[in-house]
This record gives C-alpha cells, sequence and structure tokens, in this order.
C-alpha cells in the first residue's frame, strides 16, 4: 500500500499484494472489515460505480448503523467534512483523485474513466461541492493515484472522434511509432485548471501507471481480470 499521512488527511493507495478478492465478493467485504480497524475508520463506503459524473455528499445518517457500506448507491465521486468516515473508490487503470479543501475541511474522491474524464467529472465535483461549502480553490488541494498513462494507454481513432465537440486541449493526445495514446491525468489536470485550481497543488506524486508498474492491477494488461485496488480518502 502506498500512504499519504499528515496531521489533517489520510489516502490509502491500494497495490495488487494488497487484495486478491475482486468486488462484490465475500474476500472484499472481510478486507474492507479490516481495513476498518488498520486505517482506524468509524465508518466506510464504496459506491456503485457507473463511469458517470455524479456522486454525493456522505455523512454519518448515510449509514443508518452500519460501519461499512458497499454499493449500496450509485456515482463516481463521494464528498464529506465528517472526520474518520472512509470515502473509498475501485481501479484499475481508470484515475483515482482525490481533494483535499483546507478552509472547509472537506475531502472528496473520484473515479475518474476516459468516459469521466472527457466529460469533466473532476469539474462536476467541485462545483458540487461549492454548492454546500464556499470553497477557497487557493486552499484546495489535488493527489492523483495510480492509472493508465500516456506511456502505455493507446486509443484508436474512434476513441478520438467520439470525442469530437469536447472542448480538450491538444495534449491530452500523442502519437509515438504510428500509434496514438492518451494521457488520462493531462484530461483532468486541463478541467481542474480551466476551474481555477493551482497547478501548484496538483501533486502526482502517487501516479504511477497501471500498465508498466506490476504493483498495480491493470484491466488492459490483464484482459478480463476483476480485481481492482481501492483508495479510500478520510478526514482525521
Amino acid at each position: 500500500m502506498l500512504i499519504y499521512n499528515n496531521n489533517k488527511i489520510l489516502i490509502y493507495f491500494g497495490q495488487t499484494q494488497d487484495i486478491s478478492s475482486p468486488p462484490k465478493s465475500l474476500g472484499f467485504k472481510k478486507f474492507c472489515e479490516k481495513l476498518l480497524d488498520t486505517l482506524s475508520l468509524q465508518k466506510l463506503v464504496f459506491q456503485k460505480q457507473i463511469h458517470n459524473v455524479t456522486g454525493c455528499f456522505i455523512n454519518n445518517n448515510y449509514f443508518q448503523g452500519k460501519r461499512l457500506v458497499l454499493e449500496e448507491t450509485e456515482g463516481d465521486f463521494l464528498f464529506t467534512n465528517k472526520k474518520n468516515i472512509g470515502l473509498g473508490i475501485l481501479t484499475a487503470d481508470c484515475l483515482p483523485i482525490v481533494l483535499y479543501e483546507k478552509k472547509n475541511n472537506v475531502i472528496c474522491v473520484i473515479h475518474a474513466g476516459w468516459r469521466g474524464s472527457v466529460n469533466g467529472i473532476v469539474k462536476c465535483a467541485i462545483l458540487q461541492m461549492r454548492e454546500k461549502y464556499d470553497l477557497d480553490l487557493n486552499s484546495l488541494f489535488v493527489f492523483f493515484g495510480p492509472c493508465a498513462k500516456s506511456c502505455c494507454y493507446s486509443v484508436t481513432q474512434d476513441f478520438i472522434d467520439n470525442l469530437k465537440g469536447l472542448s480538450l486541449p491538444n495534449n491530452v493526445f500523442m502519437e509515438r511509432e504510428n500509434k496514438i495514446y492518451f494521457d488520462l491525468p493531462a484530461c483532468n489536470k486541463f478541467f481542474l485548471l480551466e476551474i481555477g485550481v493551482c497547478e501548484k497543488n496538483i501533486s502526482t506524486q502517487y501516479n504511477f501507471c497501471t500498465i508498466c508498474d506490476n504493483r498495480f492491477n491493470s484491466v488492459r494488461r490483464n484482459i478480463g481480470t476483476l480485481l481492482r485496488q481501492p483508495t479510500i480518502a478520510v478526514l482525521k
């Protein structure tokens, strides 16, 4: 596991070695129950991810007395201002993004696949958070986790053609040796900068490539795999 930990937040980026059970299995549930204690969480939630740009606010009422909630609601981002609630997402090439806004002490996790990314899920999450809090974008910090990166993420011309009409910068695509590669982190960074997030507040320290780095699960490297790595963020 990879851990970012300070006196305000903790971010857990899981790796292949951490879990050998796919989502929805009994093994995954047991893994989550163990994480509650390992990370000193009061509660933990994972949504059913649908590759959309919707999400929701999480408070203690959401759990209805339970410590662990798995896939009881749908969406691709979660945010809260409550301490010791673990917000989780699952990825195996999609980009896990964690937002932390220091002024209001709010944290958010985002599951950014290519569909959500090109439709600005990170921007949608920030706008929804703004509806609830007076966000200060100067105090918003962003962490990119492991995902498929442009060194390996090859796409077809059809992929590019399907994105026509969307406002994307040229640098999200690059051509090498007659192949086209998609830069998933650059796509999300574009929307972050567009909405006003400070570039210096965007961390790529944990943004390893899941395709060429065997420490992580990858659907593109291991076709058909059901294994995913969790990303969990929590306010302390």
